[in-house]
């Protein structure tokens, strides 16, 4: 984990009278992930309620990405890839690309 790296950090996107153009909103924290923790996100996540949220891990940058009709996974090496794809096979698309 990177020591030196701020605990938090907080940026928003310029507020505009435009409905077309989309306000964005941007929070990070540094936290240690404990079973049940995130499960109120997780289910509004999934119930497609309004909204968004990532995880990543410091240690090595891969990141967990879920939405309303599942969730991305983006490893760091193809060694996590692979064991992935192995472990949990039914979680892979149709798409040959396994996408």
């Amino acid at each position: 984990m990177i020591s030196s790296a701020p605990r938090e950090a907080a940026l928003s996107g310029a507020a505009t009278d435009d409905p077309d153009e989309p306000v964005w909103s941007f929070h990070a924290r540094r936290e240690r992930w404990r079973a049940e923790t995130y499960d109120a996100e997780l289910i509004s996540i999934a119930e497609d309620q309004p909204r968004r949220a990532i995880w990543m891990r410091c240690e090595d940058g891969a990141v967990f990405a879920p939405y309303d009709g599942g969730f991305d996974l983006f490893p760091t090496s193809w060694e996590t890839v692979n064991h992935l794809k192995a472990e949990w096979p039914d979680w892979l698309s149709g798409h040959s690309g396994g996408l």
